[in-house]
């Protein structure tokens, strides 16, 4: 299982380049939302609790439009679909008195809804959304296990890998091998946490479990901040509150223009927080490199270096965090989760020196701060993601 769990990644998604705007002509006016938390959110820059989303298309739409679910890691479509846009939803979407609305499955991960001329030559609007799953196992909303339908391991939804039907190459699903779809932490249903059945590790019998999403970066995009620390050049870790909402997440990623890749929710601590990792849209680059958004997120000034802030960040905020990552020379390996281990322990210090480290935590820091090591890694003792 090893290969497959490993394998739980999501593309990066950024504006589809297979087919561009009509540029004698401004584009038109088209909203696209996603409904979350009883009410109509704009879809970009969402993070939604739900790979059952239900999607609310209108504006200016021309006769005969069409809505494509694209993934550029072909997950969504045969063989990426037509021109690359994913799988057609267009019949999926009925008439309302605001637009057009429909339900429909996609996988966890980031997900555009684009929208085209009739003839798909001319995207009209598209936006991003980064969905999970609550429901453990069920990582595309259908009720059923599926199994690992990629046959050649090429990445592609090819003819004839779709078993269930759904046009989307789904995970083998069943993390837990027991031959069960799991959706919640009490494995053998007799209402008892049972030994082996904390996968979250919170002491309780959960009924929602959210799989972390691990964001796929590209390992060679490295920078350094002006102390000389290398880091992701065009990513940022976020924690937030634990009473921030996925509405509150999604609207200060769009405020702020980044992109959600990545999420772990730590049910290790009261509410939940979730910590998204985002992508540095280039626009924002240009203006200011990570470490100095980092500052600023923060709440401290562009050329302050303090770390962490002496005060907390504004809502919704815990902290954000540089991306750092070891240099390719040093340590490659490390590269591959995006994401760097404690620099205490890439450095060989022994667990337990200094900074209150626990000998029954491995030696990752699990102190009741929040973020804290064992809350930031968690994830990869489960998934067994470990890069190293």
């Amino acid at each position: 299982m090893r290969w497959a769990r490993a394998s739980l990644v999501v593309a990066v998604l950024g504006l589809l380049g297979a087919i561009a705007l009509a540029p004698e002509a401004p584009p038109p006016e088209i909203t696209i939302e996603v409904w979350i938390l009883e009410d109509w959110q704009p879809l970009d820059f969402s993070v939604v609790g739900s790979v059952t989303p239900r999607v609310r298309i209108s504006g200016e739409l021309p006769e005969g439009f069409r809505a494509f679910n694209a993934r550029l890691d072909g997950r969504a479509g045969v063989q990426g679909g037509l021109h690359g846009l994913g799988r057609e939803i267009t019949a999926l979407f009925q008439p309302v008195e605001r637009g057009w609305e429909a339900e429909f499955p996609v996988l966890v991960g980031a997900n555009t809804i684009v929208v085209t001329d009739g003839a798909a030559e001319t995207v009209l609007a598209s936006a991003t959304m980064l969905n999970y799953s609550p429901d453990f196992e069920d990582l595309n909303g259908n009720g059923i296990l599926d199994v690992n339908e990629d046959l050649n391991m090429n990445g592609i939804l090819d003819p004839d890998e779709d078993l269930n039907g759904n046009e989307l190459l789904d995970y083998d699903e069943d993390f837990i091998p027991n031959g069960v779809l799991d959706t919640d932490e009490d494995l053998n249903d007799n209402g008892v946490l049972d030994p082996g059945e904390d996968l979250n590790g919170n002491g309780r019998l959960d009924e929602e479990v959210v799989l972390p999403i691990i964001a796929p970066l590209d390992p060679e995009d490295i920078a350094y901040d002006d102390l000389g620390s290398a880091y992701h050049r065009n990513s940022i870790i976020l924690h937030f509150v634990p009473e921030a909402t996925d509405v509150d997440i999604s609207e200060f990623l769009r405020t702020h223009k980044l992109v959600p890749l990545g999420l772990v929710v730590d049910a290790t601590v009261e509410g939940n927080p979730r910590t998204v990792t985002a992508q540095i849209p280039e626009e924002v680059l240009a203006e200011m490199p990570a470490y100095v958004l980092e500052r600023v997120l923060n709440g401290l000034d562009p050329d302050d270096p303090a770390f962490p802030p002496p005060e907390p960040p504004p809502f919704p905020l815990t902290l954000a965090v540089l991306n750092l990552v070891a240099e390719p020379a040093e340590v490659p390996t490390i590269q591959v989760a995006g994401e760097q281990l404690p620099a205490r322990l890439l450095n060989g210090r022994a667990p337990n020196q200094g900074d209150r480290y626990q000998q029954r935590t491995g030696g990752f820091d699990n102190d009741g701060d929040n973020p804290d090591e064992l809350d930031i890694f968690w994830q990869h003792f489960f998934m067994d993601t470990f890069a190293a």
